[in-house]
């Protein structure tokens, strides 16, 4: 009885499961809606593609060869960047030496609508000697502001000269900027016109030649004046000139001050003719160490550079 109860139930299960075996099956067999393809798989090929043949068409489209683009230019252009349109700004000596002429003609304006008539006594003072002693005349009596003010503008141009000698005309390497060295050209020849008054002053007081050198003092000044007028127009030749001219200024700028130099020169030997016989010794002395030998440095420092 219970064998026969367990055989009926195997075989009710049996019944069961068989249906779903088969369902079973056939998911893990190949679909049969599934299209396969009638041909094989087509070969990669290398040429060019279909799309790229010529068909004989003359409306088709084709691509361009990639080789023959040509590559994109990213290269910033640099043609006209530097035309007349772009507006560089000046080098530091150039806009330097500019404002330095600037300065000097303002300041000459300003002297020339102060003392206009100084100007004339200097000028007149050069080429006659009784106008030069009638002009001391009136300094001694105290019209010394005029010609100390114009005495001030010859110290500043010729120290403005000595600055265009030595950074452009003969650029010298000193490591010092352009106005710290403008201020010692300035301060070189103060001390130098200081120490020779000095000097002056000096002798007067060991020798009996204190009017004479007094008047010897007054015509220094005076063709200091002069020369400081004559500067100006050097300083601006200096200072714009093309540097292939700037030797043939150089001697012309020797030439004005070495005649101005001379016919000062000679004056002082009219102011002291009388003490010549009796100071001969000490004449040439004075006039080997004072006058000549700076003059005769400086030349010689010029031409070795030239």
């Amino acid at each position: 009885m219970t064998n026969s109860i367990v055989f009926r139930r195997l075989l009710i299960w049996t019944v069961l499961l068989l249906p779903l075996a088969g369902i079973l099956s056939a998911q893990s067999a190949g679909n049969p809606f599934e299209i396969k393809p009638r041909l094989g798989q087509m070969p990669e090929s290398t040429g060019p593609a279909a799309a790229d043949m010529p068909t004989g068409n003359p409306f088709d489209i084709v691509s361009p060869d990639a080789e023959a683009l040509p590559e994109a230019s990213f290269e910033t252009p640099t043609h006209g960047m530097e035309g007349p349109d772009v507006i560089q700004p000046p080098p530091p000596l150039d806009g330097f030496i500019m404002a330095l002429l600037l300065f000097s003609f303002i300041l000459l304006a300003i002297l020339v609508t102060l003392y206009r008539p100084y100007f004339a006594k200097v000028f007149q003072s050069i080429s006659n000697d009784n106008m030069l002693s009638q002009t001391y005349r009136e300094y001694e009596r105290g019209q010394v502001i005029p010609y100390l003010a114009l005495y001030s503008m010859f110290f500043i141009n010729a120290g403005i000269l000595l600055f265009l000698l030595v950074k452009r005309v003969f650029q010298v390497p000193l490591n010092y900027s352009n106005g710290l060295l403008l201020l010692g050209c300035v301060g070189a020849v103060i001390l130098a016109f200081l120490l020779k008054h000095f000097l002056l002053s000096f002798i007067s007081s060991i020798f009996p030649v204190e009017k004479e050198v007094k008047l010897y003092n007054f015509t220094i000044m005076i063709f200091s004046i002069f020369l400081g007028i004559g500067f100006m127009a050097g300083n601006v030749a200096l200072g714009l000139a093309s540097e292939g001219l700037l030797s043939y200024l150089m001697i012309g700028l020797g030439v004005f001050v070495g005649l101005v130099y001379l016919l000062r020169s000679f004056r002082g030997l009219l102011i002291g003719s009388r003490f010549i016989p009796l100071y001969i010794f000490h004449f040439l002395l004075y006039i080997c160490t004072v006058e000549f030998a700076p003059v005769a440095l400086v030349a010689k420092l010029i031409m070795n550079q030239l």
